[in-house]
């Protein structure tokens, strides 16, 4: 069966699953239509972006 060594993949694979999808909560950028876009929206995607950086740093350090 096909499911058994996607199954035996992701058990092997626990931790550095598990810290993907934390990361991936937090550094997943959202697309905001040009429509609805203006500057204050703009200068809060900036610090945002910043922000995502600063994180990865940060983590960078303790997932090691």
């Amino acid at each position: 069966m096909v499911i058994y060594p996607i199954l035996e993949w992701i058990f092997k694979n626990v931790d550095a699953l598990k810290e993907r999808a934390y990361l991936a909560k937090y550094l997943t950028k959202i697309d905001v239509p040009g429509a609805f876009q203006d500057p204050e929206l703009i200068e809060l995607s900036n610090q945002i972006s910043i922000l995502m950086e600063e994180f990865k740093v940060c983590t960078s350090f303790v997932c090691k």
